[in-house]
């Protein structure tokens, strides 16, 4: 079942994310597959993107953490480049599993009270691990305390 999934995703890549929810359609193919197949496509449009030498790791990270697993697989397997080859491996193979040391709830402790801000200082503080400016549990802290002081929970 996997590689026939696997084939379908190839499938859908091939046609490109402008004729592909037409094709899902007529093929009866289920709303799940379907968006599953549409991102694998998408994925694969992002290959220049993910190619450039400027795209640092929580850019690409961004640009794939909503992807499905078989739609990376199914990207990786149709690309020829490389640098789009290399790119993917990272991804899957570490930048996905990159987390901050800290969590929501080490930072209500340090008194950021419960809401948006939380999620947005955790998508910051993965996006400096994954890039190397940060790389230990105090480095984190001293940013949370600048970003926090800097009004960065006060931004809409």
């Amino acid at each position: 079942a996997d590689e026939l999934a696997l084939y379908w995703h190839l499938l859908g890549i091939y046609m490109g994310s402008e004729a592909l929810p037409g094709a899902i359609e007529r093929m009866l193919i289920g709303k799940t597959q379907g968006e599953s197949m549409l991102a694998a496509a998408r994925t694969a449009e992002l290959f220049p993107r993910l190619a450039s030498p400027e795209a640092v790791p929580s850019e690409i990270a961004a640009l794939l953490d909503a992807m499905p697993r078989i739609a990376l697989l199914a990207a990786w397997a149709y690309a020829c480049e490389p640098a789009v080859l290399r790119r993917l491996r990272q991804y899957m193979g570490v930048w996905s599993k990159v987390r901050p040391s800290h969590n929501g709830n080490d930072l209500q402790a340090l008194g950021i009270a419960r809401g948006p801000c939380i999620g947005r200082l955790l998508q910051r503080l993965r996006a400096v691990r994954l890039d190397g400016e940060v790389n230990s549990r105090e480095a984190e802290l001293a940013l949370i305390r600048q970003l926090v002081g800097a009004g960065f929970c006060d931004e809409a």
